[in-house]
C-alpha cells in the first residue's frame, strides 16, 4: 500500500485548471494507487461550476481511491440553493450530499475548514466548524490537519496543520494546488500548482 496521500485545494468551478493540475500530478505520482482527497469548495466563482461537478462525478466513478469532502460553498447550495437561482440538477446535488465532512489517514486528518482548539477528537467537531473554522488549530494533536478554505500564497506547513488553498479565483494568486504527503512521517513530499489565467477575483 502506498505511503503517499494527496490533497487538492479549493477548485471553485475552474474545471480546466483542475484537469491541468491532475495531468501534472499523474506525470509524477500514480493516481491509480495513491489516495487523493479533494478538500471541498468545488463550486461558485469559476467559469464552469456545473462542468466541474460533472468531471468530479466522472472521477468518482473511475477512481475508488478518490475521496471528496464537503466545502462551505456546497453546504450553502444544500441549504439555500444556487446563489444565482439556477437549477441544481439532481445528480449534482446527490454528489454534493455524498461528500464527507472529514477524512482520516495514518498521520493526517483532512477537512475543508478547521478544528477549534477546544476539540481533541475530530468526530466531536460540529459541522459548521469543519466547514468554516480558520486559524484555530493550536490545540489539536490527534492528527496533523490538512485544510482548504483559508487562502495562503503557497501551500504551507505550519507544524500541526497544512493549508492548501492558494486562491485559484483571485487575481495576483490564481493557483490551484495539490500537496503530496508521506503518511508515515507526516511530511510534505511534493507540491504541484496549476495557474488559472481566468481568475476573476480581487
Amino acid at each position: 500500500m502506498s505511503r503517499e496521500i494527496i490533497a487538492i485545494g479549493d477548485i471553485h468551478g475552474f474545471k480546466t485548471v483542475l484537469i491541468g493540475l491532475l495531468a501534472k500530478l499523474n506525470a509524477r505520482h500514480d493516481l491509480q494507487e495513491i489516495p487523493v482527497v479533494f478538500l471541498g469548495d468545488y463550486v461558485d466563482r469559476g467559469d464552469d461550476e456545473f462542468g466541474t461537478l460533472d468531471y468530479l462525478i466522472e472521477l468518482e466513478a473511475k477512481f475508488q481511491n478518490f475521496i471528496f469532502l464537503l466545502g462551505n460553498h456546497e453546504q450553502d447550495w444544500i441549504d439555500n440553493g444556487h446563489p444565482s437561482g439556477h437549477e441544481i440538477k439532481p445528480h449534482h446535488l446527490a454528489f454534493i450530499k455524498r461528500c464527507r465532512l472529514y477524512h482520516t489517514a495514518k498521520k493526517f486528518a483532512f477537512a475543508h475548514g478547521g478544528i477549534p482548539h477546544c476539540y481533541k477528537q475530530i468526530e466531536n467537531v460540529p459541522t459548521h466548524e469543519l466547514l468554516l473554522a480558520r486559524n484555530t488549530w493550536s490545540g489539536y494533536n490527534q492528527y496533523k490537519l490538512v485544510v482548504g478554505h483559508t487562502i495562503v500564497p503557497k501551500v504551507e506547513d505550519f507544524g500541526n496543520y497544512i493549508c492548501t488553498d492558494t486562491g485559484v479565483y483571485m487575481n495576483g494568486k490564481a493557483n490551484l494546488s495539490a500537496v503530496v504527503l508521506n503518511d508515515d512521517n507526516g511530511k510534505i513530499v511534493d507540491t504541484i500548482t496549476e495557474y488559472n489565467p481566468k481568475a476573476n477575483g480581487c
